[in-house]
């Protein structure tokens, strides 16, 4: 009793310390790698066993998951309420399998299976195959990157997610990808069916040869697909760019923009474009050809095929713009199978229209432009005579004489589908004599993250645009700035290359020594380690002389001690100055000259007066 006392004492102090010092704090675990097998036999294991921020690495394998939960509407196998990254081996090799199917009854047709439920943000899985479920993965949270995966369907509720690289050709029931919410990305998938819900979304370089992508919201932008089918229903200011399609669909469509595409027969279509109900959509820069096949009836086999498709039995579709499409061999290039209603469509933008394979005018005055209207007629269908007839659906004021480029059909892209557009103003391209360099950019919207990487490493999170990177190393280094805009959109900067050189460079002087010279004139000659930007040279502590080259001669020096020092700047800017030498200018040799006359007389006087001597002696 006595001990429970003194560990609720001991835990109030605690918390009472924690309370009144902010500045204490519990460490943090940092980010860890859980491996299986190897850590944990199982990954159901390895999340249990994992924090926010892990990453579990599965290696190549086959891993069977079991049904933690078994009721309708959802059995689950891993369910995931934490911040993770589970990443594959080998996406052909590391194998995530789902128990037998023992469903039967009302759980069979009101379930479903899913390999791995996530309610958390930032989760990412690629490079696995999951199988024998109905959904492979289903995220009802923000920020998921799912790539690299082969399973049957994955479901996406949330904004700022990656969906790319995936094969979702496995057998499902469900649609392979569903995606509900904003500023999502989804490229590069192999898919049947793209369902896409939500507003904002990217959806981009998916194909199929059975796929279809269907949007049912406003402002997306599709481009360069490959699919049988892009279909837009009651949906608005959506841009179909580039895409190689059989059919395109507007139901309930309006203010979008279909542009650039490549619309052509397949056996799957009658029509390539069907504009069924809305107006004020605009359809230019695409070809629309091959449209002609033909279908077997009591009377015989009979042609069959349209490029566009107007209107619907109760459906009105008036004041949509086509210009600069091509129109090539169709059965027709414009008709319907229900009567047409509403006041009409534009045929051309007033200055330029479209290109009809069946155009018959010419062009006198040689500017590409057709010199009669093109009469857009087709077949309608009359309801109480139960037969099609030729009727007109407008006229072409301004046909085209050759095929439109499409090639060079461009597009306007939205705001919120750009990048953020980052600017790295300091460093720049050039040599800096400081290890503290200042990182400066700027970002031309609002951003939820900004990052940089230096000569290549890890990203570095910042909260401002203007720091000092500091204690450089010397020598070359490398600088790229990331930003992520509110949309998910990461922005690069363009890369700079920049060195740091702080140490000033390093003088010889070879010559003068430190000695005395006999003549007024001597060589300096000295070497530097590096390149420099200016040299000169100071003597007997005069202004600098500047210098263009390491050698040359001193002339005109003065007898006396001089002193001589050496200056250079490198390329960086930093300065540095040679060892001062010491010598002696010793040119005037009239004193030498009269010591050695009086040397020379005093001895010369010496052997006379010997002489003389002698002589005397002998005398």
């Amino acid at each position: 009793m006595v001990g429970d006392l003194r560990a609720v004492l001991l835990l109030l102090v605690i918390l009472c310390i924690l309370v009144l010092n902010p500045g204490v704090s519990i460490a943090k675990a940092e980010p860890k790698t859980i491996v299986v097998p190897d850590d944990y036999p199982t990954i159901t294991n390895a999340v249990g066993n994992a924090t926010d921020g892990d990453t579990i690495f599965v290696k190549e394998g086959t891993y069977e998951i079991k049904e933690n939960q078994k009721a309708t509407p959802l059995i689950t196998g891993i369910e995931i309420n934490k911040t993770l990254s589970i990443i594959g081996e080998d996406q052909t090799n590391t194998i995530i399998v789902f128990p037998p199917d023992t469903r039967f009854g009302m759980e069979f047709l009101f379930s479903s299976k899913v390999g791995f439920l996530v309610h958390a943000d930032d989760f990412v899985i690629s490079n696995l195959t999951i199988t024998n479920c109905d959904f492979g993965i289903q995220v009802t949270a923000n920020g998921a990157q799912v790539s690299n995966i082969l399973t049957s369907s994955i479901y996406l509720k949330g904004n700022y997610s990656r969906i790319s690289g995936n094969n979702l050709t496995l057998a499902s029931s469900y649609p392979p990808l569903t995606v509900k919410g904003f500023f999502n990305d989804i490229v590069h998938n192999i898919i049947f069916t793209i369902q896409c819900e939500g507003s904002f979304n990217s959806i981009i370089e998916n194909s199929g040869e059975e796929g279809r992508i269907e949007v049912t919201d406003d402002s997306n932008f599709l481009a360069e697909n490959c699919v049988i089918e892009i279909s837009l229903s009651k949906a608005n200011l959506n841009i179909i760019y580039n895409n190689s399609v059989s059919r395109i669909r507007l139901v309930t469509c309006y203010n979008n923009t279909v542009s650039g595409n490549v619309v052509k027969f397949s056996i799957y279509t009658v029509w390539g474009i069907l504009m069924a109900n809305g107006s004020g959509n605009v359809f230019y820069g695409n070809n629309i050809t091959d449209f002609k096949g033909f279908f077997t009836s009591l009377d015989g086999e009979k042609p069959y095929g349209y490029g566009m498709a107007i209107g619907g039995y109760t459906y009105v579709a008036e004041k949509n713009l086509f210009y600069h499409n091509n129109f090539v061999n169709n059965y027709m290039h414009v008709s319907a199978n229900w009567p047409v209603l509403g006041t009409g469509n534009y045929w051309d933008n007033g200055e330029e229209g479209n290109y009809w394979d069946d155009y018959s005018g010419v062009d006198s005055n040689g500017d590409g432009i057709g010199d009669r209207p093109y009469t857009v007629s087709g077949l309608e269908y009359v309801e109480d005579r139960h037969t099609h007839v030729v009727t007109v659906f407008g006229k072409d004021r301004y046909p085209l004489m050759v095929p439109f480029e499409i090639d060079k059909v461009t597009v306007e892209l939205p705001e919120w589908a750009y990048p953020p557009d980052v600017c790295l103003i300091t460093p720049e391209n050039t040599t800096y004599n400081t290890t503290n360099v200042s990182l400066n950019f700027t970002v031309n919207e609002e951003t939820s993250w900004m990052g940089y990487s230096l000569d290549g490493q890890n990203k570095v999170t910042i909260t401002e645009n203007t720091l000092i990177l500091t204690e450089l190393a010397e020598g070359s280094h490398t600088l790229t700035i990331y930003a992520t805009d509110t949309a998910g959109k990461t922005g690069t900067s363009e890369t700079i290359y920049f060195t740091v050189d702080s140490n000033p460079p390093v003088i010889s002087i070879l010559s003068p020594e430190n000695k005395a010279y006999y003549t007024i004139e001597t060589q300096l000659n000295f070497t530097i380690n590096e390149p420099t930007s200016w040299m000169g040279y100071s003597l007997d502590g005069q202004d600098n002389v500047t210098l263009t080259e390491n050698a040359l001669n001193l002339t005109g020096l003065s007898n006396g001690s001089h002193n001589l020092t050496v200056y250079a700047k490198d390329i960086a800017g930093n300065v540095g100055m040679s060892e001062t030498v010491h010598f002696t200018i010793e040119s005037d040799l009239t004193p030498w000259i009269t010591a050695i006359a009086i040397i020379t007389a005093v001895m010369v006087a010496s052997v006379l007066i010997y002489y003389t001597r002698i002589r005397r002696q002998k005398q």
